[in-house]
């Protein structure tokens, strides 16, 4: 959980705008319902009023480093920031986000590209790496061609 130093020091967290990655009118702020489920941070989730939605992670930094919100993202997207001061950790909560799935999605015409399948045999170890036995844990999309393949010549 990050915000802006700001925005941290002068407001009480139960009244700033809580920023989702969870857009979708049936999802909305999923991310902050689980947090609390995991993590017991808050009774309930704070200030469901005013939700700031952003379809990306770098969406949701760069709108709480100007100062818009209190953001769930993932350390490693935070690190840089929070290191510069730009954002500051709230509290020490963090919670499992399995369940996302994420796509690479490339063009058609460049399927065979060096650079393309470097970066595919990258995520491949880095996703073996992290699971026991290095077997793709959940929906490892990188050894299933809809999920790795291109996006088409578009």
């Amino acid at each position: 959980m990050v915000a802006s130093p700001l925005v941290a020091a002068n407001e009480q967290l139960a009244n700033l705008p809580l920023i989702t990655t969870n857009t979708d009118d049936d999802d909305l702020g999923a991310d902050w319902h689980e947090f609390v489920g995991q993590t017991g941070a808050f009774a309930q989730v704070p200030n469901t009023s005013g939700w700031l939605r952003c379809s990306h992670y770098i969406l949701a930094l760069e709108t709480a480093k100007a100062g818009l919100g209190v953001a769930l993202i993932p350390d490693f997207v935070a690190a840089a920031a929070i290191e510069d001061g730009h954002l500051i950790r709230i509290g020490e909560a963090s919670f499992n986000n399995e369940g996302r799935v994420y796509r690479l999605c490339f063009k058609d015409a460049r399927k065979n590209d060096r650079e393309i399948q470097a970066v595919v045999g990258w995520l491949r170890r880095a996703v073996r790496h992290d699971q026991p036995n290095g077997a793709p844990k959940g929906r490892c999309g990188l050894d299933r061609k809809p999920e790795l393949g291109s996006a088409g010549d578009n």
